[in-house]
Order: C-alpha cells, then sequence, then structure tokens
C-alpha cells in the first residue's frame, strides 16, 4: 500500500540515507502516482521492507561498534571516495545524505579531511 511503502521511506530518513529533500520528492511520488501505478509502487515498497531495511539496519549497527582503528580505515575510505566524487554528491553527503548512517566521529574526521565541506 501507499502508507507501508512510505513508511519504508520513512525509515531509510531515519537511518540516515534520505536528505529530508529526497524523502519529500518520494512522498510526492508515492501520493501522485496513478491509481494503477499503486500496485507497482507498493511491490517496491514490500521488496525494500524485506529484502534492504533488515541489512541497512543491521550494517548501521555494525558501523557503530566499530573500534577506534575501524572508524579511522572507514574515514579514510570515505575521504577517498569523496575526493573523487562530483561536488554536487559531496554535498548530498554533506547536506544529510549518509550523515546519520555513519557513525558521527567518522563523520567529523571526513569533514576535517576534506577541509570542513
Amino acid at each position: 500500500s501507499r502508507g507501508e511503502t512510505l513508511a519504508v521511506f520513512d525509515e531509510l530518513g531515519d537511518l540516515g540515507l534520505l536528505t529530508p529533500a529526497m524523502k519529500s520528492e518520494a512522498r510526492d511520488c508515492i501520493m501522485l502516482a496513478s491509481p494503477g501505478g499503486d500496485a507497482q509502487i507498493g511491490a517496491t515498497g514490500a521488496m525494500m521492507k524485506s529484502t534492504l531495511l533488515p541489512k541497512l539496519r543491521e550494517t548501521r549497527q555494525r558501523l557503530a561498534n566499530l573500534t577506534p582503528e575501524e572508524q579511522d580505515q572507514l574515514t579514510q575510505g570515505m575521504v577517498d571516495a569523496l575526493q573523487k566524487a562530483s561536488p554536487a554528491d559531496r554535498k548530498a553527503f554533506f547536506d544529510g545524505m549518509g550523515l546519520g548512517f555513519f557513525p558521527a566521529p567518522v563523520v567529523e574526521k571526513v569533514k576535517a579531511a576534506l577541509g570542513g565541506q
């Protein structure tokens, strides 16, 4: 249903994987879909709920439990990736996409390494 699919995108936002703007756009798309399209939207939401969300919850928990050394490794990998990313992608990350997903100390180290972007 539309409500269940909205809940999936709400959780993606709560997990820190969608910016508020992305979440709003997804909500608009779901709510404005044609009556015939709501079955496809529901199927997509159900698939994401059963396959994607459990893995994301698990990964977020594992990231929260990283040792300081593992956090440093993650930080370096993120810095390397963001240095290669487009300015728009870096902005999307620092505007919120992923910020709640990754541990705060990692995000702060990434910001520092990239000049406080």
